[in-house]
């Protein structure tokens, strides 16, 4: 891209086009409302190693090496990392009730977000209840259109 170009995108653009080229980002798909785990191991036997989970450039969660979970700002009762995962080196992050906020880049670091996990990136898309309903509301009406179409045709060719 050229640099008028890069100009023309905002902040979270460029940053999101950044972090992309750096981390190339696994995407996952959820469904609002649905449950989502997005997988990541590290080294967590060696030393204290606290986990943080970054969502964009806010915590999402943060673990620490003595068991205590703190969710970041909206994710309260909503994100988890279980102890015993977090003791065989899994760190997944499980986010429960996905909301089109949540939609976005994802990270996951460990040891004070010096050293990343694996994998370390996920792009998280959300599909909304109304993209279910105008899909399912479109098939409707294309339904509809093509029983009454041929309701036409048999209508005129045997009148």
């Amino acid at each position: 891209a050229s640099g008028s170009q890069l100009q023309s995108l905002g902040p979270t653009a460029l940053h999101i086009l950044f972090v992309s080229l750096i981390y190339l980002p696994i995407n996952v798909t959820v469904a609002e409302l649905g449950n989502v785990t997005l997988p990541c191991y590290a080294d967590t036997q060696s030393g204290g190693s606290d986990v943080t989970w970054l969502h964009y450039e806010q915590k999402a969660l943060h673990y620490t090496a003595v068991g205590a979970t703190i969710p970041g700002l909206g994710y309260e009762e909503r994100v988890s990392l279980t102890e015993d995962g977090y003791r065989d080196g899994d760190v997944s992050l499980t986010i429960t009730g996905v909301n089109q906020t949540d939609a976005g880049l994802y990270r996951c670091f460990v040891r004070d977000e010096t050293d990343r996990g694996y994998p370390h990136a996920y792009m998280l898309h959300v599909i909304g209840k109304t993209h279910h309903m105008t899909i399912c509301t479109f098939l409707v009406i294309v339904l509809f259109l093509y029983i009454f179409g041929h309701f036409l045709y048999f209508s005129f060719k045997y009148n």
